[in-house]
């Protein structure tokens, strides 16, 4: 047991480390993936690269938030969401509680506010929700909007964990990406890095092209030789053929035109046209997404705690 806890006060120290042996930087409050710098985003996958140390050890315990409280306000239901912001302030020894079913942003700050939290996490997918409750004072991070620095983080710490990089790469979008927030943040981070984002859509798509991304009217086309790619899922059913070229949805047969073990984000099981059913795909890499996001909000509490 003593060296378990150990291991803790390891991952304690190396994280002191990392943080004085250059610029340290820390945040009041983590908003939007665009608001940080190239050497933000770089120390919070850096720092989140510890807290996943910390995350696979047999005790899940650090003192990095020790004496600290974490509110999240869930307009959203999102139970797992809920429960991964928790877990990443407790095994840090800080304190978390949650506020179900909220409906106004500022009363619901207000309230945490009251009860002593230092930081507030904001589950909303209303990106004008954030700038409301930073407007009350408080360091929120965001972690329910599509421009969300944690969501596109999770997706930057995944590809670098999966394919032990970020640089020069090229991510096909499928799905129903929506109004493309989501995905013109991920292609103006991944820029940076001298990485594309593909995407198969129909029309213009002015937006998105704006934001850097290729637009692909053949799903063939944009799925061929990628790196990755990242499945959004459908926002209403029997739209399959319209966003994955076949009407029972994204096919195995497809993702075999992308580069050899390609990771497959947000998405566990595909459809297989050989054997006429759906199964679980090899390369899929939606339960390491699930311990990486906890390790990124890990690493955000963390240097948010530093302020």
């Amino acid at each position: 047991m003593r060296s378990l806890y150990f291991f803790s006060a390891k991952c304690y120290y190396l994280l002191q480390r990392r943080c004085a042996g250059g610029i340290f930087l820390s945040f009041k409050s983590i908003t939007t993936a665009s608001s940080l710098s190239t050497a933000e985003i770089n120390q919070l996958l850096d720092i989140a690269s510890e807290m996943k140390r910390i995350v696979n050890s047999r005790v899940k315990r650090g003192p990095q938030l020790l004496g600290k409280s974490l509110a999240v306000l869930d307009f959203e239901g999102d139970l797992l969401a809920a429960n991964t912001l928790k877990l990443a302030c407790e095994y840090m020894s800080g304190i978390s509680f949650c506020f179900s079913d909220c409906k106004n942003v500022g009363e619901s700050v207000a309230r945490a506010r009251a009860l002593g939290a230092n930081f507030v996490a904001l589950l909303n997918s209303d990106g004008k929700s954030v700038k409301q409750a930073a407007e009350g004072g408080a360091q929120i991070i965001d972690c329910g909007s599509d421009a969300s620095a944690v969501k596109i983080l999770t997706y930057l710490f995944t590809l670098k964990d999966t394919l032990e990089t970020v640089k020069s790469l090229d991510v096909t979008v499928l799905g129903d990406a929506g109004d493309g927030i989501f995905v013109g943040e991920l292609s103006s981070t991944l820029a940076r890095y001298e990485s594309k984002v593909s995407v198969f859509a129909s029309g213009e798509q002015t937006f998105l092209k704006e934001k850097g991304c290729r637009v692909y009217n053949d799903i063939g086309i944009a799925v061929s030789g990628c790196d990755a790619v990242i499945d959004c899922g459908l926002k209403y059913d029997g739209e399959q053929k319209k966003f994955y070229g076949h009407p029972a949805g994204l096919t195995e047969e497809l993702l075999k035109s992308a580069q050899t073990n390609a990771p497959l984000f947000d998405c566990e099981k595909v459809f297989s046209k050989e054997k006429g059913e759906w199964t679980v795909y090899a390369h899929s890499v939606l339960n390491e997404q699930i311990k990486n996001r906890l390790a990124v909000c890990m690493a955000a509490l963390y240097l948010m705690s530093r302020n």
